[in-house]
């Protein structure tokens, strides 16, 4: 009967050995009670006690890769019914983190491209976004602003996936619109001497128009995806279902974001590889055979116009889930028309130096 765990799920201890069959046995209570409708399940009594507890144990077999991709992956939408703890509400459903799930990606050489035709590039410092946008994240724009967009399927999925069917004009406006918000709350801030530096020089830069919320251009998303050591994948070399979404991991669709940390990369971003791919800023040109823009990367011969006519393809970077390997690589460049969108496409922030 639904709703009869709801007081006999334990409070999950930090640090304490767990069984295989203690995670199933939480995946089991919380499909159980979400057999009921939700607003039925809150009127159970302790019902705050388990939805508290199932959603820590729920977003720790993301964090720690327990089980298999399936079962991690059911954890993964389950969470996403219930309210999903890595994310704030009241941060237009930007991550629970100090930098709101910006990353710093500290400047420094890197290996761009393949090790054939690749090149020693370089970068001033920038912050990834650790998730790709998610769908509660793109639903709180489109409630704010009564924006429509191309495809409604775009806001139909379960919150914490990636958003996607979404363009590259549409990503486009989600960073206008998030930029303009996070300015807001910076600006809002309270000094508080017990920022660290990172926080401080962060808050700082957006609110005084130094740093800027945009799509990433290549080499933004490479390194953050690579690292410095040139590696083909996020994690290495070598790709299988335990890292990432792609197509032989077989789910033909999009999953929870971060259920795959052991495909994270060298800075902890997490999806990547798979998942969904991510619009960038940087142009490809007109015909998708023989890219226009190659390497070296060169940042005045026009690549990021961002009014570049729609017939001028945008990149593409780091493969969806119905992608076979080489396609989910960190060298693999992609080109879409900037007013395409698929089941697959998706983005993901960067605030870089203006």
């Amino acid at each position: 009967m639904a709703g009869k765990n709801l007081t006999t799920l334990k409070e999950f201890i930090p640090g304490e050995k767990v069984s295989n069959d203690e995670w199933l046995e939480v995946i089991k209570s919380a499909e159980e009670n979400l057999q009921m409708d939700l607003a039925e399940l809150k009127k159970l009594p302790d019902f705050e006690i388990w939805l508290g507890r199932i959603r820590i144990w729920l977003e720790n077999i993301l964090q720690q890769g327990v089980l298999s991709p399936n079962d991690r992956v059911a954890a993964g939408d389950l969470l996403g019914k219930l309210g999903d703890p890595r994310f704030d509400e009241s941060c237009w459903f930007l991550p629970a983190e100090p930098l709101l799930g910006f990353v710093q990606i500290p400047s420094g050489e890197f290996w761009m491209g393949s090790k054939d035709d690749g090149y020693l590039a370089s970068n001033s410092t920038y912050y990834m976004a650790r998730y790709p946008v998610t769908v509660a994240q793109f639903k709180s724009f489109i409630d704010s602003t009564k924006f429509i967009p191309g495809n409604p399927d775009c806001i139909n999925g379960i919150d914490n996936h990636p958003v996607n069917w979404v363009s590259w004009y549409e990503a486009l406006s989600y960073c206008e619109w998030i930029g303009d918000r996070l300015h807001e709350f910076a600006e809002k801030r309270r000094p508080d001497i017990n920022l660290s530096l990172l926080e401080k020089e962060f808050w700082d830069g957006i609110k005084n128009n130094r740093l800027k919320v945009a799509l990433p251009s290549e080499p933004e998303w490479e390194k953050a995806a690579r690292g410095t050591d040139g590696r083909t994948y996020p994690w290495g070399e070598g790709i299988d279902p335990e890292k990432a979404n792609y197509k032989e991991t077989g789910l033909e669709r999009t999953s929870a974001v971060g259920c795959f940390p052991q495909g994270n990369s060298p800075y902890g971003i997490v999806d990547m590889s798979g998942n969904v791919w991510n619009w960038m800023r940087s142009l490809m040109g007109k015909d998708l055979e023989n890219f226009e823009f190659n390497y070296p990367y060169n940042l005045k011969d026009g690549r990021e116009d961002a009014k570049a006519s729609a017939e001028v393809l945008r990149g593409m970077r780091g493969g969806g889930f119905p992608v076979e390997p080489r396609r989910a690589t960190c060298i693999f460049r992609d080109g879409v028309p900037p007013n395409g969108r698929d089941d697959a496409d998706g983005f993901r922030l960067v605030v870089t130096p203006v």
